[in-house]
């Protein structure tokens, strides 16, 4: 497979497709590590190092059951703008895309996992699913780990478990990532409460787009640290349970803005539409805030689709929202000044051809 066959392709069902109406838990993403005994670590590592290192892992990936024309690419043969592309699709990640000569990145056909070679460690498995399917995730990671044991030598000690870059993250050398739409804790100005709260169950959450304040999209990232040797089901089965707390309190606070008096849920909503319906000029900030609450919208039924149902309408708006983060992520620095522009024309086209209105209670 091409770096042009995977980007024309079909996107993967885990980055479109919602598990359920509510549009809050939108991808969960199980990373396993490993690094092969006898080597430095990448970031301590020669271009030959890293070349000694792919010369064993990419021929064993390559055998992995459904590697198959699989896409394979050195990232120093990646132009910046591709890497871009990778990255807005979420099959590359801010450390990869950094890289150069001895790292690699292969994506089987399916595109239901990435697999890095000298990452931050030697060998990084992304597995990605839609929603929180947690027990999906480690079942197939459960069964490449296996399968590589057989075939590799990593490093590793009895009583710590899998030698990782960092010697606090040593041991079962998985970790959980879970990407969730929170606009109703966000318009409450709730996050800095749920982190706080997050902190001391030893769960972190972070803004999607930033390592510091922004929250653009209302879009956020909880994630576990990497457990001790044979923690994985006990880490596992506290993230999903917090998870699903953190789910629930969401929807708490969208019924509680749909009862509040003064409209303010649907009034938010209001003003994102009108943006988005006739706006000229749009940052890509500014886009993803205003598609952020029509989604809102949706899922809380304040807003009806003529010719599409809620889950549907969901998929179609992030759609959208790809298809402007890639045309962004495309484009040359000359083209750069006209993309305000051409995301402006895109919302309004997608909102022509897919009419909606208000609920009546709140029209």
């Amino acid at each position: 497979m091409t770096f042009e066959q995977l980007i024309q392709a079909t996107p993967p069902e885990w980055l479109l497709k919602s598990s359920d109406a509510d549009d809050i838990a939108i991808v969960t993403v199980g990373r396993l590590v490993r690094n092969l005994d006898g080597f430095p670590f990448p970031g301590w590592s020669t271009a030959d190092d890293r070349k000694k290192v792919s010369e064993q892992v990419l021929p064993v990936l390559r055998q992995l059951r459904g590697m198959k024309n699989a896409f394979c690419a050195e990232l120093s043969d990646l132009s910046y703008e591709q890497r871009r592309l990778l990255l807005a699709r979420k099959q590359l990640t801010p450390c990869m895309a950094a890289r150069q000569d001895g790292c690699h990145i292969l994506i089987p056909p399916r595109q239901n996992a990435i697999y890095m070679v000298n990452e931050e460690e030697h060998l990084v498995v992304h597995c990605c699913q839609r929603g929180n399917r947690i027990r999906d995730i480690l079942n197939d990671l459960s069964k490449i780990a296996a399968t590589l044991d057989g075939k590799l030598n990593f490093a590793r000690l009895p009583e710590t478990g899998n030698l990782t870059s960092l010697p606090s993250e040593a041991g079962d050398g998985l970790q959980l990532y879970t990407m969730l739409h929170l606009p109703a804790l966000t318009l409450g100005n709730m996050m800095s409460q749920v982190t706080k709260a997050l902190e001391k169950l030893h769960i972190n959450i972070s803004p999607c787009y930033s390592d510091g304040e922004d929250d653009t999209g209302s879009l956020f990232i909880l994630y576990t640290l990497p457990g001790p040797i044979d923690s994985t089901a006990e880490i596992a089965g506290h993230y999903q349970k917090i998870l699903r707390q953190l789910i629930t309190r969401e929807r708490q606070v969208r019924q509680r803005l749909l009862e509040d008096p003064e409209l303010r849920l649907a009034d938010n909503v209001a003003r994102a539409y009108g943006t988005l319906r006739h706006a000229r000029r749009l940052t890509l900030r500014e886009t993803r805030n205003a598609l952020s609450m029509l989604r809102l919208g949706t899922a809380t039924q304040v807003l009806e689709w003529e010719n599409l149902d809620p889950t549907d309408a969901t998929d179609s708006l992030k759609e959208l929202d790809l298809i402007i983060a890639l045309t962004s992520a495309a484009a040359r620095e000359e083209e750069e000044p006209g993309l305000p522009t051409a995301r402006a024309t895109l919302t309004r086209s997608f909102l022509k051809a897919h009419p909606l209105h208000f609920a009546p209670e709140f029209s």
